[in-house]
């Protein structure tokens, strides 16, 4: 027999459990989105698409200093990609020329400094972009284990955008933080496996 006090410390648990999912969704997301596009890989090229889409989505928001944006710039990343892809057009080399010029609109826009974080920008969005090039075209192995690599370091950056709630909102940088690693992980373990 159960007492009262049982069944009250179950109800809490359930109900903290559930309020921890709740403050926590963009981790949950993250964490699902992850494992559903590792569930559907053959070889860890398709996630060179994120990892480009990341890149791009993070310094268009920079240069655009809207945090709040970059839900929106995503959701419009995805149409372009959706109907480049429709088309038959190869989505990766359209967003990474799209990227250079907002790395260039930056520049103009003297966007990069005077912080390290800032100048870092344009430099650590080009290595995530020639990581997405590379995954996306080179050997399958070597480009999954590039790809899977620069999504951990793509995760790592999430991190210190979610600490310095900086560039992109603090929700979109835990769920991307999570994404990007789990993703990150998966191909890892789908090319060494």
């Amino acid at each position: 027999m159960t007492s009262r006090t049982d069944e009250d410390h179950g109800a809490r648990s359930a109900q903290d459990r559930l309020l921890w999912v709740l403050r926590r969704w963009p981790t949950v997301l993250g964490v699902t989105t992850g494992a559903f596009i590792v569930s559907d890989m053959s070889d860890g090229s398709e996630a060179a698409l994120v990892l480009v889409v990341a890149a791009l989505a993070y310094l268009a928001t920079a240069v655009l200093e809207r945090q709040g944006l970059i839900w929106a710039v995503v959701a419009a990343e995805m149409v372009v990609v959706v109907v480049l892809q429709s088309l038959d057009v190869d989505p990766v080399p359209v967003l990474a020329v799209a990227a250079v010029v907002l790395a260039l609109v930056g520049a103009v826009r003297r966007r990069w400094g005077p912080s390290r974080f800032e100048t870092l920008y344009p430099w650590l969005t080009g290595l995530f972009l020639v990581a997405g090039l590379v995954g996306a075209y080179a050997i399958p192995v070597p480009a999954g284990v590039v790809v899977g690599v620069a999504l951990i370091g793509h995760a790592v950056w999430d991190a210190v955008h979610w600490r310095k709630d900086a560039v992109v909102s603090r929700p979109f940088a835990e769920w991307c933080g999570t994404l990007d690693f789990v993703l990150g992980v998966g191909v890892l373990v789908v090319v060494l496996g």
